[in-house]
């Protein structure tokens, strides 16, 4: 239901003229991107796509703990090279 509500905005607030909005376009992406994890639920139905669905989903839930270890580690080495590029400007 959120993908649907999400579109139609866009096209309503693309309709009443609303181009040029940068965040319009945001609203319109998220949109596209709820309406494909959609189809990826609907798959699911499918007996030829249902267990490659579920492998994907299987894998989302293993990596999990992996990816948080990844996104500290990314976030330690980009705070280091804030702090030393902070040192290089003075």
């Amino acid at each position: 239901m959120f993908s649907s509500v999400l579109v139609s905005a866009f096209i309503i607030l693309n309709l009443l003229g609303y181009t040029k909005d940068y965040n319009l376009y945001i609203l319109g992406g998220l949109g596209v991107f709820c309406l494909w994890l959609k189809l990826f639920y609907f798959m699911r139905m499918v007996n030829s796509t249902a267990a490659f669905v579920r492998m994907i989903v299987e894998m989302f839930l293993d990596i999990r703990i992996f990816m948080f270890i990844f996104f500290i580690g990314i976030l330690a080495f980009s705070n280091c090279f804030y702090i030393l590029d902070m040192y290089t400007r003075l």
